[in-house]
């Protein structure tokens, strides 16, 4: 059998779940390396997922102390040396503790989920990244506006360095892997496995009635669903406003999200707020609830800008059947071109005219929306090119 390690830096994220379980199903062994900073897993529901996957696999897990995270912590150090500190970008001890458990040889591949991963390995054995297989769940570039702190700035330029050296790349479409790597694919020596954020289990033809009950919605209205985090930069404002002047009353605009956001809302009948957080395995219940779905994301960043392929919102929205607004780009458009299962606009004024093209052939929307997913967005179907590069490939062949 293949065997895989997998390693995970900070707290584990569903994706990494998926993944593993998905390469299980394939009939591949995993082992998680993880590497748990002093002051993670806050959350409840964090914690469930750890347990989870040390029940279902083979896991080593190494811990941050205050000592680490005193000389890890981003400073003005950084600032001053940058990539020059090497030892201090992640935690100076743990390359030592993990090559007493950590054995290249012992597995086929190697797979690193973001880039702190993918520099511990490196920092651990230099010629185990020759097997690595990279996963990029956000692009993040130096140029960047806002969150780029000195030591996740050198944590990037590692990754771009790294990535001429591994073997392959797992991100979520063509135009991610080309603006995180600033050259065309055909330029690199790297074999690329387009997995979009998926979901694990069929489609959802059911609907539900969470939000009619909970919000006191009347059953004859239709819901327009902004559902994730809520911020000026998702236009919360340009489309309340929006909404309330140009969509007719036969529709109610439910904005889902776990921050307060009223100060942006319009005092309107048409307009509701969902603040009542459901368990992760519950949130089918809020999406099976709209008619039609909002995925708003910033044109101007490459991280925000190709998000048809790289959002789990999306692939909540396709599995229930629940046809979404999108603002036209590169990525949106292969995604329409392929499955005509979205409308995109230009600018929020759009909004109205979006919402009419899709209930003028809302069935066929529907059931585009249900094909799309079974080919891109449920993970035990695309991770089927990965699964047999792994299984047979024999450059990844055991030592």
């Amino acid at each position: 059998m293949s065997i895989v390690a997998i390693f995970h830096s900070g707290e584990i994220t569903i994706n990494a779940y998926y993944l593993a379980v998905a390469l299980k199903q394939q009939h591949i062994d995993v082992h998680f390396y993880f590497y748990t900073p002093r002051t993670a897993y806050k959350h409840n529901y964090l914690v469930c997922l750890l347990q989870k996957v040390k029940d279902e696999f083979s896991t080593f897990e190494l811990k941050g102390s205050f000592f680490a995270s005193f000389l890890t912590k981003p400073n003005r150090l950084f600032e001053i040396f940058g990539t020059q500190l090497h030892a201090l970008i992640i935690n100076p001890l743990l390359p030592g503790k993990t090559r007493k458990l950590f054995d290249a040889s012992k597995y086929t591949s190697i797979i690193t989920i973001g880039q702190g991963s993918l520099y511990w390995l490196y920092k651990t054995d230099p010629q185990a990244v020759n097997k690595a297989i990279h996963y990029s769940l956000e692009i993040q570039l130096t140029s960047d506006p806002y969150f780029i702190t000195p030591q996740l700035g050198a944590l990037i330029n590692w990754e771009s360095r790294l990535l001429k050296k591994a073997k392959g790349l797992i991100i979520q479409d063509v135009f991610r892997a080309e603006a995180l790597l600033n050259c065309k694919l055909e330029n690199s020596h790297l074999k690329f496995f387009f997995l979009p954020v998926a979901l694990l289990g069929k489609t959802i033809r059911r609907n539900e009635d969470y939000l009619y009950h909970e919000l006191k919605i009347p059953r004859e209205k239709k819901i327009l669903l902004y559902f994730g985090a809520l911020y000026s930069e998702r236009y919360i404002k340009e489309v309340t406003e929006t909404f309330d002047k140009s969509v007719n009353d036969n529709w109610v605009l439910v904005l889902h999200g776990p921050n307060d956001f009223s100060s942006l809302i319009p005092d309107t009948n048409k307009i509701n707020a969902s603040h009542n957080l459901l368990d992760y395995e519950d949130l089918y219940k809020i999406i099976c609830s709209a008619t039609i779905g909002l995925a708003l994301y910033d044109n101007r960043w490459p991280n925000t800008r190709f998000t048809a392929f790289s959002s789990e919102k999306i692939a909540r929205y396709l599995q229930a059947g629940v046809p979404f607004i999108a603002f036209k780009n590169e990525s949106y458009t292969k995604l329409k071109g392929e499955f005509n299962c979205c409308a995109l606009i230009i600018d929020i004024s759009d909004l109205n005219d979006a919402i009419e093209e899709i209930m003028e052939n809302y069935d066929v929307f529907r059931e585009n929306c249900f094909k799309a997913y079974d080919k891109h967005y449920n993970i035990s179907n695309s991770i089927l090119p990965l699964s047999e590069f792994v299984r047979n490939n024999p450059n990844f062949a055991l030592v």
